[in-house]
C-alpha cells in the first residue's frame, strides 16, 4: 500500500500541535501576589515624587501597563461574541484606548506628592490548575484630613509572553466591582447602536476627561 507522505507527516504534525498547546497552557511559576506588591512599591515612590497628575499618570501607565494582558482584559469586557467579530486592526485599536482609559481611572486614586497603604486580605487564591488567581488588596490612601480605603483585587490568568508563561491581570475589581462588567453593557450598546467607530471616540471622550480630573470613579 502506498501511502502519501503528506499523511505520514500527519502524527508528526499532531504532535507537534499538542506539544505547542500543553505549552501554551503551562501554569506560570510563583505568586502572582510578588508582582502586586512590586508594582505597589513602585507607584507609591513615583507618587511620592511626582509633581503633577499628568506625570504620576505617566509613570503608573510604565509600571500598570505590563501587568495586564490587554487582549485578554478586552475580549471579557466586549464579550467574546463582540471581540471575535473584530478585525485585529479593531481590536489592537481598542486595546490601545481602553489601556488608556483603564489606567486613567486607576492612577486618579493616587496624588502626587503622597504616599498610600497597602494590606493584603488573606493568601493569592489560586485556581487548582494554576491557569488563574486572585490576590486581594485594600488601599488607603490620603484623602484632605482623613483617609479613605478601598478594596482592590486583582484577577490573573496564565498568559503567553513571548515564549514564556505568565501571570498577568485581566480583571480588576474595586470594592466588589469589576471593571470588565461594569463597561461591558456600556459599550456593547455604544457598538451595537452608533458602531465601532463611535465606541472608540466615547472612550478617547472620558479618558481626556479623567485626564482633566474630571472623572469619575
Amino acid at each position: 500500500m502506498n501511502i502519501p507522505t503528506r499523511l505520514l507527516r500527519l502524527p508528526a504534525a499532531l504532535a507537534l500541535l499538542t506539544a505547542v498547546a500543553a505549552a501554551h497552557a503551562a501554569p506560570p511559576a510563583g505568586d502572582p501576589r510578588a508582582l502586586v506588591e512590586d508594582s505597589y512599591v513602585r507607584i507609591r515612590a513615583v507618587s511620592e515624587r511626582a509633581t503633577s497628575q499628568a506625570e504620576l499618570t505617566r509613570d503608573v501607565i510604565a509600571i500598570l501597563g505590563r501587568l495586564i494582558d490587554w487582549s485578554a482584559f478586552s475580549r471579557l469586557t466586549l464579550t467574546p461574541p463582540v471581540w471575535d467579530a473584530l478585525t485585529p486592526a479593531r481590536r489592537a485599536r481598542f486595546e490601545a484606548a481602553y489601556e488608556a482609559y483603564i489606567i486613567e481611572r486607576y492612577a486618579q486614586r493616587f496624588k502626587p506628592g503622597t504616599g498610600f497603604r497597602v494590606a493584603f486580605r488573606g493568601p493569592t487564591e489560586l485556581a487548582e490548575d494554576r491557569s488563574s488567581a486572585i490576590v486581594r488588596t485594600t488601599v488607603t490612601v490620603p484623602s484632605g484630613e482623613r483617609e479613605v480605603g478601598a478594596d482592590v483585587d486583582y484577577a490573573f490568568v496564565a498568559s503567553r509572553r513571548g515564549d514564556e508563561s505568565v501571570w498577568l491581570i485581566e480583571d480588576i475589581v474595586t470594592d466588589t466591582v469589576s471593571r470588565a462588567h461594569t463597561y461591558r453593557p456600556i459599550f456593547t450598546r455604544i457598538y451595537r447602536e452608533r458602531g465601532f467607530d463611535a465606541l472608540i471616540e466615547a472612550i478617547e471622550k472620558n479618558s481626556k476627561r479623567d485626564r482633566a480630573g474630571k472623572g469619575g470613579d
